[in-house]
């Protein structure tokens, strides 16, 4: 199978994918938030998500950012919590094929809390 290996910000590489490989790829977000600091992205979501295991954050693009877990727990959380987060963050699971710059990032679900409505 033919998957791809990143080298560098914008740099791509096909490969031939051995099992484990392909594992990571199915623990892979791709994702944009409204922030333009890739440190301040890193940081926060690092602190917000309280993953376990850990997560690699990489910035591929223009505000545009990868996220590799290490445990399918983290990120099945990270998905189901995403419409709490402080700020909007819209989410992909990267597929095993994907180029992660190419990835659409057009929806986003988010919950609102409304209190007092008469």
């Amino acid at each position: 199978m033919t998957t791809w290996r990143w080298r560098k910000k914008d740099e791509f590489l096909q490969v031939e994918a051995k099992t484990s490989e392909i594992e990571k790829v199915g623990l892979t977000l791709v994702g944009t938030i409204t922030s333009e600091s890739f440190l301040f992205v890193r940081d926060t979501m690092d602190n917000v998500w309280k993953r376990i295991r850990g997560v690699t954050i990489t910035e591929i693009g223009a505000r545009r950012y990868m996220f590799q877990f290490y445990s399918e727990n983290d990120l099945t959380r990270v998905l189901e919590d995403r419409s709490w987060t402080f700020d909007l963050i819209v989410l992909a699971k990267l597929k095993q094929r994907d180029l992660p710059l190419h990835v659409p990032l057009n929806r986003a679900d988010f919950w609102l809390q409304v209190h007092d409505v008469q």
